[in-house]
């Protein structure tokens, strides 16, 4: 399983998108992994604390259109630890 954390403030340059991010972690992960392409994966959007709360449905409706769930996080204070913890084990327990 993978664990993709996307940034959220844009810290690293004002053009930065999470979905186009996450984009590009899967195309390079494609050409040069394959099978660790092919595993589960899991997307928190970190850094939420930092921006404003009315930007997360957008942006998460934006992974949704691609059948991805977004877990919106933050490192620094936890929020949102536990449902990213949660979808980690369900995606691990055996059914």
């Amino acid at each position: 399983m993978l664990v993709h954390l996307v940034e959220a403030t844009f810290t690293t340059g004002p053009d930065r998108d999470p979905l186009h991010d996450f984009d590009v972690i899967n195309r390079e992960l494609a050409r040069y992994a394959p099978e660790l392409a092919a595993k589960p994966q899991i997307v928190a959007l970190n850094k939420c604390d930092a921006i404003d709360p009315k930007d997360i449905p957008e942006i998460r409706s934006e992974f949704a259109a691609r059948g991805v769930t977004l877990h919106a996080i933050s490192a620094a204070t936890g929020e949102g630890l536990d449902a990213v913890l949660e979808a980690v084990w369900q995606k691990l327990s055996p059914r």
